[in-house]
């Protein structure tokens, strides 16, 4: 579907287009949209061959927080991922988890971190 006219005009984007059916980071859909426009996940696009949008940058460590009974309650993604090589298992893997929705949860209990498999603890010494 070519959704940006050959011009770029993002006025020509139909009105019930979702942006993740036209704005791609390495062929994964991407929500947020410009800034300039009002949208809070600042993501930067532009016109790409194909007349989709491809993401040059934005928000890349995005954080969500609530607060509950049990105190704060947050989730977090980094919307590029950690690597920027190609070939590594964590080139995309946030970015189609950013793009699904799918943010993991970030502990702040002391339970919650120590319950974390992957908590390391490093005791400096002067």
């Amino acid at each position: 579907m070519q959704a940006i006219a050959d011009d770029g005009d993002l006025r020509k984007v139909p009105a019930q287009a979702q942006w993740g059916h036209i704005q791609q980071s390495h062929g994964v859909p991407i929500p947020g949209g410009d800034g300039h426009l009002g949208v809070y996940n600042a993501i930067k696009s532009e016109p790409a061959a194909d007349g989709d949008l491809e993401v040059e940058s934005g928000s890349s460590y995005i954080q969500l927080v609530s607060f509950d009974e049990h105190g704060p309650q947050a989730k977090g993604v980094l919307s590029f991922s950690q690597s920027s090589e190609p070939g590594s298992p964590h080139f995309a893997d946030q970015t189609r988890r950013f793009s699904a929705q799918q943010w993991g949860p970030l502990p702040f209990t002391r339970e919650q971190i120590e319950a974390d498999p992957w908590l390391r603890i490093l005791r400096l010494r002067p």
